[in-house]
């Protein structure tokens, strides 16, 4: 016992179980949903990209580059294999890349870092390994702007724990052993690295591509005619919307 194991944290279920008692046939609105958030995913990664340069780049090559990033989503396999299935992933990643569109909206728009947060507690209660967008976007917040930060952290934690105690409570504590417990998977460093491999042999141009802008990013995320140094960098981060927001996708 238990002979059914329910994995994963439960959002992904409670989002099919309403769409199919709407619209009936559960096998289907469960891939519907799927499809949508992958084509979501897509449209976020090209906001975020015609976005994050703000007014001093022109519109024409924002616009290119947020079409080549809103596409490039679609070249991988794992995206094209899980699309279409009825699985928590595609809405776990949609709801990822969404808390990290609305931060880095709030980088011009503070109180927006509630909502951002809000959004990762989503993706988490969707699957539960959705967290990296989220410690991306504390890493950098706590650096440029550390009590605001902890606000929102707060109000996030309030509300993931009140859902963690009442799902707990409710279930007589098998949440967490489902969701923990059952979930323990056996982590291997060869099976990563061979994994690693695989993706590269099969994506080495995206890879290379990927590589490329991060090297660029790192040349250009140093103070700007300011001294070096801790305090500087932070203050330059503070001035520079856009380097924030390119630390933020660099980690």
């Amino acid at each position: 016992y238990p002979f059914l194991v329910f994995h994963y944290t439960p959002l992904y279920h409670l989002v099919a179980l309403v769409a199919s008692a709407a619209f009936g046939n559960p096998l289907a609105v469960g891939r519907t949903i799927s499809v949508a958030s992958t084509l979501i995913l897509s449209g976020l990664a090209a906001l975020i990209i015609f976005r994050l340069p703000g007014h001093g780049m022109p519109r024409l090559p924002r616009a290119i580059g947020a079409i080549a990033a809103g596409l490039t989503v679609f070249i991988f396999y794992p995206v094209y294999a899980w699309s279409a299935l009825m699985r928590v992933d595609t809405l776990a990643i949609m709801l990822n890349v969404a808390g990290i569109s609305l931060f880095l909206a709030s980088i011009r728009r503070p109180r927006l870092l509630y909502v951002s947060g809000l959004v990762f507690v989503l993706a988490v209660y969707t699957k539960q390994t959705a967290f990296t967008g989220a410690l991306a976007c504390l890493a950098v917040s706590f650096f440029c702007r550390p009590e605001l930060t902890l606000r929102a952290l707060a109000a996030s934690f309030v509300v993931a724990a009140t859902a963690l105690v009442a799902l707990t409570v409710a279930t007589d504590g098998e949440f967490l052993r489902h969701t923990i417990l059952y979930n323990m998977n056996e982590y291997r460093i060869r099976n990563l690295l061979g994994a690693m491999r695989v993706l590269f042999l099969h994506y080495a141009p995206a890879f290379l591509l990927a590589m490329a802008a991060a090297v660029s990013i790192i040349r250009r995320l140093g103070p700007s005619g300011a001294p070096r140094g801790f305090a500087a960098w932070r203050d330059d981060l503070r001035r520079r919307p856009r380097a924030a927001g390119e630390l933020v996708l660099l980690l």
